[in-house]
């Protein structure tokens, strides 16, 4: 479990939006994703329990290495289209 003092502030802060860009499931991942109290959620991969309301999948990649930065503009492309 990720300490609590590293992810508080992601948790328990209200907020409209949580976007992960990391593609992976690992356990502090999965942990923040589902804790996280933000209205609407954006991931990279779906996880049991539907956790995000929003996925955008696309090629493999490690960390935010590669691919991060092209899902972020599909992001951000989607946002600016449904918030008109």
């Amino acid at each position: 479990m990720p300490a609590y003092e590293t992810v508080a502030g992601m948790i328990e802060t209200p907020c409209d939006l949580f976007i992960s860009l990391i593609d992976n499931s690992d356990f502090p991942i999965d942990f923040v994703s589902k804790c996280s109290c933000a209205r609407f959620k954006i991931g990279r991969r779906a996880y049991s329990g539907h956790v995000f309301d929003m996925v955008i999948s696309g090629r493999q990649t490690v960390g935010l290495k590669s691919g991060g930065r092209e899902v972020f503009a599909a992001i951000v492309e989607f946002l600016g289209k449904i918030s008109k």
